[in-house]
């Protein structure tokens, strides 16, 4: 009897070792992550650029051709992704529809206040977007929605957007790894993924634009 306990003991020992060692290394995984990310942000000031509004573009047009990026709070990555679809698409895009969608947790969610503390920052980043698709003549616009299930969130945007913009195209960043693993295709880059087959499967198109983060 004694043995049988000591040897549960052990395991227990060991399978809570084995997760404590699992939890820092996915800490630490998303530290090395976020660190590229926030160099690439960095390079981007927090007010937007002025924009002449007598020669900006005003509210996009329906029926030009439109780039419906599904964005996050990362402006870096925002930024890089601009430049890539002008490089697979030159000059095509006449519009620029920037949709993002935060997640709200059910449990800590306190009211309109709470959402509009989650929102502003992100409103704030995406405003100098706007800004800077505006003064090369791009007409642009934004909006983020928030709930539970960020994929759910976002397949709403893309699909509103699209039923707005019947030319539109759709993109989304996709991390890439110099030395991609199993952990890295697990802890990211499923959602983007996961966007892509629903709206293939609705018809849709999408693309996923890469974003180097070493």
């Amino acid at each position: 009897m004694i043995e049988t306990f000591t040897a549960v003991g052990w395991l227990t020992v060991f399978a809570t070792s084995a997760v404590i060692a699992l939890s820092f290394m996915t800490n630490r995984h998303y530290a090395c992550t976020r660190t590229p990310l926030a160099r690439e942000d960095a390079w981007f000031p927090g007010m937007p650029p002025e924009v002449d509004e007598a020669g900006a573009p005003g509210r996009p047009d329906p029926a030009r051709p439109t780039a419906v990026l599904l964005v996050g709070k990362h402006c870096g990555a925002r930024m890089h992704a601009l430049p890539w679809v002008n490089r697979l698409f030159p000059g095509h895009f006449r519009n620029v529809i920037f949709r993002a969608a935060g997640e709200v947790d059910a449990k800590a969610y306190d009211g309109r206040e709470h959402l509009e503390r989650l929102r502003r920052p992100i409103a704030e980043s995406i405003d100098y977007d706007v800004a800077h698709c505006r003064r090369n003549d791009i007409a642009a616009e934004y909006r983020i929605a928030f709930g539970m299930n960020p994929v759910v969130e976002c397949m709403y945007l893309a699909s509103s957007t699209l039923d707005a913009y019947p030319s539109g195209v759709c993109f989304a960043s996709k991390l890439i790894f110099r030395r991609g693993s199993f952990p890295t295709a697990r802890l990211h880059n499923q959602t983007p993924v996961e966007l892509q087959a629903r709206l293939y499967v609705e018809g849709r198109q999408m693309v996923l634009l890469p974003v180097n983060v070493g």
